[in-house]
């Protein structure tokens, strides 16, 4: 079922023995999922994020289905698909 994979990036790691910056989520209503984020009701690295005042972007979306999140998610290097990370 298509949807949108979508990656976020965080502006600084949550914390020094977590240092990922990004999380690789899927959703079929991508505005209600970015909110549920930015509240902390979404994903407990969000939840995280948010508790510490850390500031995330979306930095890349993608249509497509679960797998493809799966794929992106196995691969353990979302920075090689942050445009932000890139520059």
């Amino acid at each position: 079922m298509a949807g949108y994979v979508y990656l976020l990036h965080f502006e600084k790691p949550i914390c020094s023995t977590h240092p990922a910056q990004h999380y690789v989520g899927w959703t079929k209503d991508l505005d209600e999922r970015l909110w549920k984020h930015k509240k902390g009701r979404g994903a407990k690295f969000c939840a995280a994020a948010r508790e510490r005042r850390i500031n995330f972007v979306l930095a890349e979306c993608w249509v497509a289905d679960k797998s493809f999140e799966r794929r992106i998610k196995r691969q353990k290097n979302h920075k090689r698909f942050c445009p932000i990370c890139k520059n």
